[in-house]
């Protein structure tokens, strides 16, 4: 027996595409499920007559986060649906038209669409669907004429049971749970995690989105243990982007609030999602709002300064008090427990970049006494050793660089004093200078972030995914490269620190060099040369970032610019270096052609 989709294939096999659309369109109608597969090997010419097939294509982009796709998309279903006259239709893709102009910020087109949806649910004299009054409710924050946004959830949530549509009363569920400003009663919260819990048992594909509607609820009433084991029975890949990426969010948020230090894991899933929905600004703001919150519950206030600016900026631009009463929520809990814990019991953050600086909550301490130079220097040399330990032997060598052993091991042993009795007088910490099997090292337990060490780190990662995720890599790579910056300025003269500061530009080096390359390989011109800039800034002696500067230049057509620059590199060979420049870059720029790749890097 020859099955429908069987059918579809032999039909559009034939280039029979117009029957092809009306048997499609036909199973819709009837409430049946059409392979998207099938749907994108059909001319776009004939998806596009078909205001069903626009709406089924745009709402599975939304689902992807592929949000510009899924807004143009809908906005030619809505269309369609209206020129024909199909009045339930045009609202049900209204709504999930507003949804998505809601994610990416078109919020004069949300605000139209939503009120026309408002007089419509008002006028009763049409059936509403389940999915306009759930878009109402989330958009309502737009909408003035609209007051009391739960009575449009329940409405909505009766209708997707009348109509037994269970993933979309879910997804209702968790956007209830997930506002902080939606006033949920004691007796409603155990209502919906019974429903939620029953919809999973019956439907096994549900599980995941009970689990994570029980974890939302357990975050609720602030029993974050229980929300983690929630949380850590859920699948996120059958979720849909929106709500993995708000899953993470909210699973890191429990995390930090029983004070755990976040996996790395946590961390890499919700920057794949970031990435990925870099469009949805409500997402970008959250995820924004996550890592200030980390910085601010790490005591990390260089960091916290910096993210609190960016997201003071992502909710001027949101403009939804939702989000502002999580973030205020976040810090009084945050006030609450910096109460309760005893100072001595938190740990100190170090900045290296810049004035070394030790942060603890709110007390920061720049300008520490120390007794002599050496301590500073031994401090400084630990801090910069794999795992903050170093054999005592080698220290001798680097630090005193004499030729009497015995002399040398009686001078470290007094510099070890002297750095003991300096950070337990300027920063109360006790022990924090370990000798133990003839190695050196820190009392890490006294030791919370420290720029330095993220720097490598991230530094690290961006490496280990430069090749195969270049979006994943780029993003470690911009947050390393906004921690860089003069080591320790006020240590001077000291020739291994020295030499480790050039193996740090360097490596600051290789990341503009890769992430200029990206950008140029995206079509992304300005960050491009952002980039270039900044490179030839931190080696401006050097040839090799003027010279991938010109050869990006060349290849984007702007050969006057290529020539200044090349001028620029003249005038340092000639005034600083006191040489002429080879002529390789000058062919390049007078005659020459480029590929505008830099040498031995591709992706």
């Amino acid at each position: 027996m020859i099955t429908t989709a069987q059918t579809m294939v032999q039909l559009m096999n034939e280039q029979r595409y117009e029957e092809t659309v009306w048997s499609m369109e036909r199973i819709l109608m009837d409430g049946g499920s059409v392979s998207l597969e099938l749907v994108d090997q059909l001319p776009n010419t004939w998806v596009c007559k078909s205001a069903l097939l626009l709406q089924l294509q745009g709402g599975h982009c939304a689902y992807k986060g592929e949000l510009a796709e899924a807004y143009a998309l809908l906005k030619q279903a809505v269309q369609g649906f209206a020129r024909m006259g199909l009045q339930l239709m045009m609202l049900d893709s209204m709504a999930q038209l507003a949804a998505v102009c809601l994610r990416i910020g078109e919020w004069q087109d949300a605000q139209t669409l939503l009120k026309f949806l408002h007089m419509e649910w008002e006028r009763k004299e049409s059936f509403v669907g389940g999915k306009v009054l759930h878009v109402l409710a989330r958009g309502s924050y737009l909408i003035d004429t609209l007051k009391g946004e739960d009575s449009a959830y329940k409405e909505a949530e009766g209708l997707f049971i009348q109509a037994g549509a269970n993933l979309c009363c879910m997804q209702l569920y968790a956007d209830r749970l997930l506002d902080p400003i939606s006033d949920i009663s004691e007796l409603e919260l155990e209502r919906i995690g019974i429903n939620a819990e029953q919809k999973s048992r019956l439907d096994p594909t549900l599980y995941t989105w009970g689990q994570f509607i029980k974890g939302l609820i357990h975050s609720r009433r602030e029993q974050w243990e229980q929300a983690i084991t929630a949380f850590s029975t859920v699948k996120s890949d059958e979720l849909s982007y929106e709500y993995a990426a708000l899953y993470w969010i909210r699973r890191i948020e429990a995390e930090l609030l029983t004070e755990r230090e976040i996996d790395d894991t946590l961390w890499n899933q919700l920057n794949r999602l970031e990435a990925a929905l870099s469009s949805d600004m409500p997402i970008q703001l959250q995820v924004c709002g996550i890592r200030y919150l980390q910085a601010k519950w790490r005591g990390s206030r260089i960091d916290a300064d910096r993210l609190h600016i960016k997201l003071q900026a992502w909710l001027e631009l949101v403009n939804n008090s939702s989000y502002s009463a999580w973030i205020t929520q976040w810090e009084s809990r945050l006030r609450a427990q910096n109460v309760t814990k005893p100072n001595t019991d938190r740990s100190w953050n170090i900045s290296c970049f810049g004035t070394l600086t030790f942060i603890n909550a709110d007390i920061e301490v720049k300008n520490v006494k120390w007794k002599r130079k050496k301590a500073l220097e031994l401090f400084v040399y630990l801090l910069i050793q794999p795992d903050l330990s170093a054999p005592k032997e080698r220290a001798m060598e680097v630090l005193l660089q004499q030729v009497d052993a015995d002399k040398m091991n009686n001078q470290l042993y007094v510099i070890i004093h002297q750095l003991k009795q300096t950070l337990k007088q300027e920063l109360r910490m006790e022990s924090a200078i370990v000798i133990k099997d003839g190695t050196l090292s820190f009392n890490k337990q006294l030791l919370g972030q420290v720029d330095l060490v993220n720097y490598h780190n991230l530094t690290r990662m961006g490496d280990q995914a430069w090749g195969t995720d270049y979006e994943l890599a780029v993003d470690f790579y911009n947050q390393a490269k906004q921690l860089y910056g003069d080591l320790i300025p006020e240590l001077h003269y000291v020739d291994w620190l020295e030499a480790y500061r050039e193996s740090l530009v360097d490596k600051q080096v290789g990341i503009l060099r890769k992430m200029a390359l990206y950008y140029s390989t995206q079509d992304k011109r300005e960050l491009a040369e952002v980039y270039y800039g900044q490179w030839i800034e931190i080696r401006p002696l050097e040839e090799e970032g003027y010279q991938a500067f010109v050869e990006f230049l060349i290849s984007t057509g702007r050969e006057s610019e290529a020539r200044r620059w090349y001028g620029k590199w003249e005038q340092v060979c000639r005034k600083e270096l006191g040489w002429v420049p080879f002529s390789e870059m000058s062919k390049m720029v007078y005659g020459g052609s480029s590929t505008g790749v830099v040498e031995d890097e591709t992706i």
